[in-house]
C-alpha cells in the first residue's frame, strides 16, 4: 500500500512538472501541429541548378578545368619587341583547379591564384626560366576574364618579362579568346 501511494505521488509529481515546464513550448507561444503549404514545402517545389555561381559567391569552382585560348597580340613596348614575345599570338592552354590555375604559354608556365573580380574574375602568375643563353628570366602574368558562355569566356592579359643579356625586357598587351576543353 505504501508503494502505491507513494507511485501516484511520484506520478503526479512528475505531471505538473511537465506541465508546468510546458512540455517543450518556448516563451509560452502556442504550438500547432500544421502541415506547410505548398509554397513553403521545398519537397514540391523543383530543383533549379544555375550555370555558374554568382561572381560575388567567392568560388571559381565553375572554371575547373582545361581552357584552350586563342591569344592575339594587341600591343609591344615597341614594335620591334614584339617578334621577342614568345609566341606573338596562338593558342595558350590554361589549367584551373580551385583558385589555382597554370597558365602554358609556348615553353612559358606560369603558376599564379585566381580571384573573383566584378562579374568575373582575374589572374595574377609568376615564371621562371632561362633564356637561350641560360639566363635566368622572371616574369609575370596579369589577367581579367568574364564568362560569355558555359563554356567560353572572352579577357586581357598584361604579360611582363624581364631583361636577360641576349633579349631586352618587354611588356605585351594581349586579347584572349578561352573555350573548355573536354
Amino acid at each position: 500500500m505504501r508503494t502505491s501511494a507513494l507511485a501516484r505521488i511520484v506520478i503526479v509529481a512528475l505531471t505538473l512538472a511537465l506541465g508546468l515546464l510546458g512540455c517543450g513550448q518556448k516563451d509560452g507561444q502556442d504550438v500547432r501541429a500544421t502541415s506547410p503549404s505548398p509554397a513553403e514545402d521545398p519537397s514540391s517545389q523543383p530543383p533549379t541548378m544555375p550555370l555558374a555561381p554568382p561572381a560575388h559567391s567567392g568560388s571559381l569552382s565553375y572554371l575547373d578545368g582545361v581552357w584552350a585560348v586563342t591569344a592575339n597580340l594587341t600591343e609591344a613596348d615597341e614594335p620591334a619587341l614584339a617578334d621577342a614575345v614568345i609566341p606573338a599570338s596562338g593558342e595558350w592552354e590554361l589549367v584551373v583547379m580551385g583558385d589555382s590555375m597554370t597558365v602554358h604559354l609556348g615553353d612559358l608556365r606560369y603558376e599564379g591564384l585566381l580571384t573573383p573580380e566584378g562579374e568575373g574574375w582575374s589572374y595574377f602568375g609568376f615564371v621562371t626560366g632561362s633564356s637561350e643563353t641560360g639566363e635566368m628570366l622572371t616574369g609575370t602574368l596579369k589577367f581579367r576574364g568574364t564568362l560569355t558562355g558555359d563554356d567560353a569566356f572572352s579577357g586581357s592579359a598584361v604579360q611582363s618579362v624581364d631583361a636577360a643579356a641576349d633579349r631586352p625586357a618587354y611588356t605585351a598587351h594581349w586579347e584572349l579568346t578561352g573555350v573548355r576543353q573536354p
